[in-house]
């Protein structure tokens, strides 16, 4: 069986001014969960926070997540809290330890009333980092959110690296 194809030439111009606007409307209504960090403390300790991008026409108003540290760092899920923000719309945040094999794993939800999650912070965590550990490396994963109407949202994945060696400066 031989597959044929066949090229279409399409003008360069439109098809160029096509696509731009493809991709930019794909990220005006993109959704998101990033990992920010605060500054540093004099510990072995970091804090970073969750902060969620969403546009005004379908806002979660759930979320669930994994998150992960790699070997050598350390988060529980008495680390983990929900924003200012996020207690401010009435959701609560729940956290397990995931049984994960190669790197310690927390599942996190946040859901409770109707009201959409707003942008920003959704949560704050901490994560320890034991001597010697000179940089951590941090996964959000398996995002999955969902409208007040229960309509599904599908989140990219968020990774961040960073020293854990930086301290606040004065």
């Amino acid at each position: 069986m031989r597959i044929r194809y066949k090229l279409v030439k399409l003008p360069t111009k439109v098809t160029w001014v096509r696509l731009s606007l493809l991709c930019v409307s794909a990220n005006l209504w993109a959704q998101s969960l990033q990992i920010l960090p605060r500054p540093a403390n004099e510990s072995h300790a970091r804090t970073f926070q969750i902060m969620l991008f969403s546009p005004k026409e379908a806002p979660p108003a759930s979320l669930q997540w994994r998150i992960s540290v790699t070997t050598g760092s350390a988060m529980a899920e008495g680390d983990i809290k929900p924003s200012i923000e996020a207690a401010d719309s009435k959701k609560e945040l729940y956290c397990a330890a995931a049984p994960e094999k190669t790197e310690p794993t927390i599942v996190c939800i946040i859901a409770g009333a109707m009201a959409p999650i707003p942008n920003g912070p959704v949560a704050v965590f901490r994560v320890a980092g034991a001597a010697g550990v000179q940089a951590t490396t941090i996964r959000v994963y398996d995002i999955v959110g969902a409208t007040a109407e229960g309509e599904s949202i599908s989140f990219p994945n968020a990774q961040l690296t960073v020293k854990m060696s930086e301290r606040a400066e004065k």
